[in-house]
C-alpha cells in the first residue's frame, strides 16, 4: 500500500508531462486510474504492455511517461498502442507473426523482449522505428493482418519465395508510406490493392506469380519508380497513367505464375493483357529495360525510337502484327531484341544490322520472310539469335555463310535453308 500511495503522489506531481507515449493500458480511449492499476500490477517486472521505453522492465522511467498521458485522452489502436511508435511496431510485427508465423524456417527472437533488431529479419533506424523486414523463403503462409500498415517507419520489404500462399495484398499496405522497396513475389494472391498509389516513395516494385486482376491506375503516382516488375495474370488494358512514371529504368509487365510441382517450382504462361501498347509511355526516355507481354495486339509503335536508352526491348508472346519497324535502328544501345511468338510479318529491315551492340536476338515463330540482311554481318556481338522457327520464308545468303558458321552453336540460324 505505502508504493501504491508514494507511485499515486508522483502520478499527481507529473501528470502535465510532455512525452509521446501510449498509456491507454485497458483500450478505452483514456488513460485514467484503471490504467494506472494496471501498471501497478507490472511495476517492477519485463512485461511488454508496461514496458514504454523499450528495455524490457517496467520500472520507474516507464512510470514517467506513464504519468505524461494521465487525464488525457489517448487514441490508440485495440491492441493498447499508438502507430508510429517502438511499441506500435512491435505489437504490429506480433500480430504478422501470430497470424502467419506457425511455420516459419526462421523466427529467432520473434515474440520475445529482444530488442526488435535482434528479431530475425528485423533492422531498425536509429529512432529503434522498424526500417526493414526481410522474410524472403522462410515458408510465410496466411493472411497479413491490417495491423501490418502501422510500420509506417518501414523502407525495405522483401516477402519473396515463400511456398505458400499469403493471401491477398492488404489495403493498410498503402499506409507503409516510407517504402522504397517492395518485393513481394510470388506469395500472395488476389489483385493488387489501389492503396498502393500511396506508396509515393517507392523506387522498386516486384510483383509475380498469382496476382490478378488489371493494374491499378493509381500506380501512375508512384513517380519515383526506377524499376517496376509485375510479372502477374493481368487482365485488362495497360494503364494511362504508367506514362507518369518519367524515373523508370525498367519496366516488366510480362504474364506468367510460378507455381509448385513437387519439388519444382515451374512457369505458366498466361494472363490476358489486352488492347495495344498505350502511346504514354513514350514518355518513359530514362527506361533501358522495356519488357511487355500478354496478349497485346495491333503493330509495334513507331514511337519506341524514342527510348533511345533502352539495353532491352522484349515483346514476346503477343499478337503483335505488320512488319518490324526500320525505325528500331534508332536504338543503338540495345543488347537484347525479343520479338518472337508473334504475328509480325515481311522481310528483316536491314536497319537492324546498325544494332552493333545487340548480343541477344530472337525472331522466331512470326510470319517473317525474304532473305537474312546482309548487314547482319555487322552484328559481331551476337551470343544468341534464334529465327527460323515458324518463320518459313526466311533464308539464308551464301554470302553469310561464313558469318553463320560462327553462330553455328548460338542459335537456330544453320536451321535455315539457303536463298535461291
Amino acid at each position: 500500500m505505502k508504493i501504491f500511495m508514494w507511485v499515486f503522489a508522483i502520478l499527481v506531481a507529473f501528470w502535465t508531462a510532455n512525452v509521446n507515449a501510449c498509456s491507454d493500458l485497458n483500450g478505452n480511449g483514456d488513460v485514467d486510474i484503471a490504467d494506472f492499476l494496471i501498471f501497478v500490477d507490472d511495476y517492477g517486472k519485463s512485461v511488454t504492455r508496461s514496458d514504454f521505453n523499450d528495455d524490457d522492465i517496467v520500472d520507474i522511467a516507464d512510470f514517467l511517461i506513464f504519468v505524461d498521458d494521465y487525464g488525457k485522452s489517448v487514441t490508440c489502436n485495440e491492441q493498447g498502442s499508438i502507430a508510429g511508435s517502438i511499441e506500435g511496431d512491435r505489437q504490429a510485427l506480433m500480430d504478422f507473426y501470430n497470424a502467419m508465423g506457425k511455420r516459419w524456417t526462421y523466427r529467432t527472437n520473434w515474440g520475445s523482449h529482444k530488442p526488435l533488431n535482434e528479431w530475425y529479419g528485423v533492422s531498425t533506424a536509429e529512432n529503434g522505428r522498424v526500417d526493414s523486414l526481410i522474410l524472403s523463403n522462410n515458408n510465410l503462409s496466411g493472411f497479413i493482418p491490417e495491423s501490418f500498415g502501422n510500420l509506417t517507419n518501414l523502407k525495405y520489404l522483401y516477402l519473396s519465395v515463400n511456398k505458400k500462399s499469403a493471401g491477398p495484398i492488404p489495403e493498410s499496405f498503402g499506409n507503409l508510406v516510407s517504402l522504397e522497396y517492395l518485393h513481394l513475389g510470388d506469395t500472395f494472391t488476389g489483385s493488387i490493392p489501389e492503396s498502393l498509389g500511396n506508396l509515393v516513395n517507392l523506387k522498386f516494385l516486384s510483383l509475380y506469380g498469382t496476382i490478378t486482376g488489371s493494374i491499378p491506375e493509381s500506380l501512375g503516382k508512384l513517380t519515383n519508380l526506377e524499376h517496376m516488375a509485375l510479372n502477374c495474370t493481368f487482365t485488362g488494358h495497360i494503364p494511362e497513367s504508367l506514362g507518369n512514371l518519367a524515373n523508370l529504368k525498367a519496366l516488366g509487365l510480362s504474364h506468367y505464375a510460378i507455381v509448385q510441382v513437387e519439388d519444382r517450382r515451374v512457369v505458366l504462361l498466361e494472363g490476358n493483357l489486352s488492347g495495344t501498347i498505350p502511346e504514354s509511355l513514350s514518355k518513359l526516355t530514362n527506361l533501358e529495360e522495356l519488357g511487355v507481354s500478354g496478349n497485346l495486339s495491333g503493330p509495334i509503335p513507331e514511337w519506341i525510337r524514342n527510348l533511345t536508352n533502352l539495353k532491352s526491348l522484349g515483346l514476346s508472346e503477343n499478337n503483335l502484327s505488320g512488319p518490324i519497324p526500320e525505325s528500331l535502328s534508332n536504338l543503338v544501345k540495345l543488347e537484347h531484341l525479343g520479338l518472337e511468338h508473334n504475328n509480325l510479318s515481311g522481310p528483316i529491315p536491314a536497319s537492324l544490322g546498325n544494332l552493333v551492340k545487340l548480343e541477344k536476338l530472337y525472331l522466331r515463330n512470326n510470319n517473317l520472310s525474304g532473305p537474312i540482311p546482309e548487314s547482319f554481318a555487322n552484328l559481331t556481338a551476337l551470343r544468341s539469335l534464334y529465327l527460323s522457327d515458324g518463320n518459313h520464308g526466311l533464308c539464308l545468303p551464301i554470302s553469310l555463310h561464313d558469318w553463320a558458321e560462327k553462330l553455328r552453336n548460338k542459335g537456330d540460324v544453320w536451321h535455315l535453308r539457303d536463298c535461291n
